[in-house]
Order: C-alpha cells, then structure tokens, then sequence
C-alpha cells in the first residue's frame, strides 16, 4: 500500500477507484470525476471486497472524527472554572418556537452513551431525565382528531407496529418485521412533513407507482390525517398563518401564495408539520414551568439543569429520586390539552447512560 490524504477527494478517488477497483457510481457535476461523497461510500460499504472494507473502515473513520471534534471537544473546551458546562437558552431564533441552545448547543448532541456520558451531575448526586412519549404524533392525533391514532395511545401497543396492521391490513396478532416496523414508522413521521412517494420508494428499495400506494393506503387507514393535512393548508392560504392549540402562530405569508412552486409547496409542509411541532413544545413548556415551580415551592434541593426538546433533566440528591419522579408525572398530566401526553422518567448517575452507542461499538472494533 501507499500513503495518501484522506481529506483529498482526487487521491481518495484515485484509490477506491483505481488500486481497489471499485465501481464508478456517479460522476461530480463540476468537474466530471467519480465521486467519492458520503452516498457513494455508503453504498459501497455494503460490498463483500477490499474497496467495501475499505470504505466501511474510512465511514467509521469519519464518523469517530466527527464525534470528537464537533461534539466532545466543544463541550470541554466550553466548561466553567466549576467544571460545568453553562448552555444559553434562547426561545426567539426558531419559527417553531422551540428552543436553541449555544455554548456548547447542548440540544445537537447526539444521543449516543459514550458522547452523553461526559455530562454528569455533581459528586453524589444523579440524573433523572424524563422523556416525552410519542409527543409528535399524540399532537397529530390531537390536531388531526384521528380517533384510530388515538385508540392506539389508549391501548398502550407500540405506535409504529399497530400503525403498520392498520396501513396493511394486518391482524391483530401480526408482529411486523423490523424494516416493516421501520416503514411505518417512516409514515407517520415522514407524510406530514411532505416526504413523497419518490423519497419513500428510495428508502426502501419500491419504485414510485409501489410507494405511492403504501402513502394512499395510510390515508385510507388514517382519514382524519388527510383532512387535517389538507384543511391546513387551506387554512394557510385564507389567513397567511396556522395555529396551534397554544395560540402559537407560524406566519406562512407571502410563501403560501408564491408563483413558485418549490417555495409554495415548502410552505404547505410548514403549515401542516408547524402546528404538530409547536403543540409538542409548548405541552413540554408549560410543564418545564410548572416542574421547577412546584420542585421550588417543595423546599427541594433538586434543580432543572435540561431541556432537549421533548427531554428534560433534573438534578437531585438521591434521596429526593421518588418526589421528583411524582412532581414530574404529575407536572405533564397537568398540561391542559385534549391528549395527555406521558412522561417516561429514569434516574441515571450520567447523561445517556441507558442509550445505545455506535461509537463504542467502533472503538471496540479498532481495539481488536
């Protein structure tokens, strides 16, 4: 072998394609070369040769640099003289009105347990995080009035699974494979933030006609969601804005109405996905209000140190863990709204602690 640049698309070209012989699969616009991008070596790494190993191998590569200097080497870099990390919240940068964060962006972290693991609670206290359940689509059910998406809540089943015997048909019984589960649950996500047939046939692996079937048939399963998705946009178009069960606004004017379709149809999905992703939200906003109201009226020495979007962190004494735990449940079934949306609370001695993660799993690899 040779020594060679990594970051140099012409001499990374040069190997894949030339000393390991792997397939061209597209050339760069600019300049006519094979391309080396992250779809071309995805999809290579998935062939039993030397240049599959090898784009596998330089993947996992990326990914650990990846880690390392957009994650973990901000977040230290950025801690106080009290060896803690003090994030900005701001709640006027997003149209959706959730939350950003800066210094570190403690809401882009991954949730991979090795990259979280960094962030724990002072010496001999713990962690409980709380976790909204479903918030997402417990707000379509509640927005869209789906009766079906709102029985599946109800009866406590897995919301992907049972959407999946509904789309096709399935009986009660029918336990979905992993990518039938995966494929559902790219439906209920994926229709009221616009993906189309065309982006659901390139997941997985359907042409078109096939895809748009699959999208009509979960229409058909889940009727309300069409009427829904269809009267915010009309909505939209009549008073220039959409509104959630709130009061939050998201102005969509003058996109709504644009002689240009790119930007008209992009502001159709806002219109649709807006009132879902701010419903959420705002549920977790009041709640996070009335958490660190109700922990302060107890006289308690636990404090709210987190929210990452429909998560939020408490710091305690363990001997506190049972109270927070109720002052949570109860703070969220308190939220006035016509679907409860439930929290899940652990207590952990660090952040992610019960996360999967692919970093390890990669550095475990590289050691043997």
């Amino acid at each position: 072998g040779s020594d060679f640049n990594l970051n140099s698309t012409a001499q990374l070209g040069s190997v894949l394609f030339g000393e390991l012989g792997a397939p061209i699969l597209k050339k760069t616009k600019k300049t006519g070369r094979a391309s080396v991008d992250a779809s071309v070596l995805e999809s290579l790494s998935g062939k039993k040769s030397k240049a599959g190993r090898f784009c596998e191998s330089l993947l996992h590569y990326r990914y650990i640099g990846k880690m390392q200097m957009t994650y973990l080497d901000p977040a230290i870099a950025l801690r106080w003289e009290d060896e803690r990390v003090h994030p900005t919240y701001r709640s006027a940068l997003t149209v959706t009105g959730r939350l950003s964060s800066a210094g570190p962006n403690i809401q882009n972290i991954p949730k991979d347990r090795l990259i979280r693991s960094i962030f724990v609670p002072r010496p001999g206290w713990v962690l409980t995080e709380s976790d909204m359940m479903s918030a997402e689509m417990r707000a379509l059910a509640s927005q869209a009035g789906e009766q079906k998406l709102k029985r599946i809540f109800a009866s406590g089943g897995d919301i992907h699974t049972m959407t999946f015997r509904q789309v096709f048909g399935k009986s009660e019984d029918y336990e979905p494979t992993q990518d039938e589960r995966r494929l559902a649950k790219t439906l209920n996500f994926g229709i009221v933030y616009g993906i189309s047939a065309f982006g659901v046939a390139q997941r997985y692996d359907m042409d078109e006609d096939e895809a748009q079937t699959v999208i009509n048939q979960y229409f058909q399963a889940f009727p309300m969601v069409a009427r829904f998705m269809r009267g915010a946009v009309r909505f939209a178009r009549k008073r220039g804005y959409v509104r959630n069960k709130f009061g939050r606004k998201r102005r969509l004017y003058p996109d709504i109405l644009s002689g240009e379709s790119v930007i008209r149809h992009r502001a159709e999905r806002q219109a649709v996905n807006a009132p879902i992703q701010a419903d959420a939200w705002d549920y977790n906003a009041v709640a996070i209000r009335r958490v660190g109201a109700t922990l302060r009226s107890y006289g308690l020495q636990a404090r709210m140190v987190m929210t990452v979007h429909d998560q939020i962190m408490v710091e305690h004494p363990p001997e506190e863990t049972y109270i927070v735990h109720r002052i949570i449940d109860a703070a969220f079934a308190s939220v006035e709204y016509p679907e409860q949306i439930p929290v899940e609370s652990k207590t952990v001695s660090r952040w992610g602690e019960t996360n999967e993660s692919k970093l390890e799993k990669l550095l475990e690899e590289l050691r043997v």
